[in-house]
């Protein structure tokens, strides 16, 4: 009975295998060159993949009508185009029959329908290749209507005549642009803003690194036709108060001095009034006094500010340096006039929050706050070599602006007085790395080898091995390759990539590099290990050199960051393992994506914080812009969280 049951089975086995085999063989195989086109890797049983797999082959031997009727079926059975697609089981593949169509309609010079399939492959399944080919159709409709090369309309936020002062830190460039014929690239200073497609009206908004000082930029707008419009503005970054130069004080009578402020700009006030307004810097000014008290007080056109409090007290209190330009008055004590202050010798620097001579702290800048002295007028007086010192005067109030890099900062204070006589200090700042913004601590990804698709060996290496870098500079994910990637790399003469091991890997990196007959085609996945994908970025070109291969890394990896900011939020309520989080900026960070629960270990410090790490959580769901829902996975202490808590994106 059980051989009977076998044979039958094994019957029809063979049946399926010849009735399927036939349809494999009577499939409309083309012959070009020698080498069959519009043919499938195995069996075709007449699926959508199928259809979709035998039109790419098609394609790719310019049999564009055998293609279309291939892909108008797999529409048919499966309209949607989309990446990782099921076929089977847990076979997936790339499926962008709308896109193809419309690639091929533009080949044909069917514009309207290349345009309608190219839009609803873009609207359905964003995509490099369908952007690519949509800006095409649009550039040949406007050549048909013979349309004027015309220059898109650019507009910059808060410049005037063409110069921006902020002191914002990051320093924030933002703008528009319009145009009919498509806004499709930005440019600053030559480096492109991220457009994943032409728009007729773009917003940018960029945010650059840059301590105190002024920078040239060259704002560009090219549109689809290569009309385009510039704009160069002089970025003034300005985050230090105004110097107060104080030259003569006389109780009950006077205050005598000058205002200088790198703005230009200056408001002052003394004793509460409204002294003088002015739009150009340095300036002296001259105020009848009717106490002994001088509080004065500078502003700038950013709003950085100055204050000193001048009165008339014992000299033993002056002694004590009770000063706080910026964040609270000074005090200078004098028994008749500044001019008579016995401060003796050299000048002399009094810095209020740093007095000492090391500090390790956690922050990117710090306010240097105080004043420099001397007994006879000082003439020239400096921080880091900027001049703070305008016009000679006796006492020298600022409130500085320092930007550190990562490690030991030597501020160098200095100062020289009408009779040549000099002072020089030297403060070492320390910046130390919080905790929590550690590389150890961001989200760990392997970057397996790529899959390559008629793409030569070099081609895919060099993409592989530029976009490892690129990622590794960005250092917002610990990012190792795996061992047969790193043989690769040093099959091709490339330097060994350092590889670690690492208890838990997060994530994985995997990546198809595809070459058909209209050029490159690649795309990057980020895939959790519970094989979610969290982010993708893709970019294709036409052409292939060694030139595009790195811009295509490069496009890759801003696509990838953009979704995966590092951002930090406070926890707005605690209840079990639910925790609602709101974060500084607006995101839409990937589903699940992890974040780290903190505490600042000493908030009021004047020198920032450390952090200590108190549990981990994931993101769960958008309750409205920048506050979310999420649930705590771990807590590494016996702390219990509360309200008022940080978090931080892996």
């Amino acid at each position: 009975m059980m051989n009977r049951h076998k044979s039958k089975c094994l019957l029809l086995l063979c049946i399926f295998i010849m009735l399927y085999g036939c349809v494999a063989v009577n499939h409309p195989k083309r012959i070009k060159d020698g080498k069959p086109y519009c043919i499938t890797s195995g069996l075709f049983l007449h699926q959508w993949d199928d259809h979709y797999e035998r039109a790419l082959s098609c394609i790719e031997g310019e049999f564009y009508d055998d293609a279309i009727a291939d892909l108008k079926i797999a529409i048919s059975m499966r309209d949607i185009d989309e990446r990782m697609a099921e076929t089977y089981g847990m076979h997936f593949i790339d499926y962008f029959p709308h896109r193809e169509l419309g690639i091929i309609y533009l080949i044909k010079g069917k514009l309207q329908d290349a345009m309608t399939e190219l839009q609803r492959s873009i609207e359905q399944e964003p995509s490099a290749k369908a952007t690519y080919y949509l800006d095409k159709a649009l550039i040949e409709q406007m050549k048909q209507q013979m349309v004027q090369v015309k220059k898109p309309e650019l507009q910059l936020h808060n410049v005037d005549k063409n110069v921006l002062w902020t002191s914002a830190d990051p320093v924030v460039i933002s703008g528009s642009s319009s145009d009919d014929q498509y806004i499709k690239d930005i440019q600053i200073s030559g480096q492109s803003i991220l457009i994943e497609r032409s728009k007729q009206s773009v917003q940018f908004h960029e945010t650059v690194e840059l301590p105190e000082g002024e920078y040239p930029f060259n704002i560009k707008a090219i549109n689809l036709l290569d009309g385009e419009t510039a704009k160069n503005i002089y970025v003034h970054v300005d985050r230090s108060g105004p110097v107060i130069i104080i030259d003569q004080y006389i109780p009950n009578q006077l205050i005598k001095g000058t205002i200088n402020d790198t703005s230009g700009e200056v408001s002052l006030f003394i004793n509460g009034k409204s002294v003088l307004q002015s739009q150009k810097t340095p300036i002296d000014f001259h105020y009848q006094l009717n106490g002994n008290k001088a509080e004065v007080h500078a502003i700038d056109r950013l709003n950085n500010q100055t204050k000193a409090l001048i009165s008339r007290e014992v000299f033993s209190r002056f002694k004590q340096k009770v000063l706080h330009a910026f964040q609270s008055p000074l005090t200078i004590s004098d028994s008749m006039q500044i001019t008579s202050m016995k401060t003796t010798k050299n000048p002399q620097f009094i810095i209020f929050d740093w007095p000492n001579k090391h500090y390790d702290v956690f922050l990117d800048s710090i306010h240097l706050t105080g004043y420099v002295s001397a007994d006879k007028r000082i003439v020239s007086a400096s921080i880091n070599n900027k001049s703070i010192c305008s016009n000679p005067g006796r006492f020298i109030f600022f409130n500085q602006q320092v930007s550190l890099s990562k490690g030991d900062n030597y501020i160098q204070l200095s100062a020289i007085d009408e009779l040549g006589r000099k002072e020089h200090k030297e403060i070492q700042i320390t910046k130390c790395i919080p905790e929590i913004l550690k590389q150890g601590y961001r989200f760990s990804s392997i970057q397996n080898q790529f899959k390559s698709i008629r793409a030569q060996n070099k081609t895919s290496v060099d993409f592989q091995y530029d976009l490892f870098h690129q990622v590794q500079t960005r250092k917002r994910l610990k990012l190792i390759v795996c061992q047969k990637l790193n043989r690769l790399f040093e099959d091709y003469l490339y330097t060994s990539v350092h590889f670690e091991t690492t208890n838990v890997v997060q994530s994985s990196l995997f990546g198809t590099i595809y070459k058909d007959i209209h050029g490159l085609d690649i795309t990057v996945r980020l895939v959790g290990n519970n094989r979610c994908i969290l982010t993708v970025g893709d970019a294709f070109r036409e052409t292939i050199t060694h030139e595009t291969i790195e811009s295509m890394s490069h496009e890759i990896s801003n696509k990838i960051h953009k979704h995966i900011p590092v951002i930090k939020g406070t926890i707005r309520s605690v209840e079990d393992q639910k925790i609602i989080a709101e974060f500084d900026q607006q995101f839409n960070p990937p589903e699940n994506w992890p974040l780290i629960i903190y505490r600042l270990m000493n908030p009021d410090s004047k020198s920032g914080s450390d952090t200590q790490i108190i549990g981990y959580a994931k993101i769960e769901k958008r309750i409205r812009p920048g506050q979310y829902s999420c649930k705590q996975t771990k807590n590494t202490t016996n702390v219990p969280i509360k309200k008022g808590d940080k978090v931080v994106t892996q």
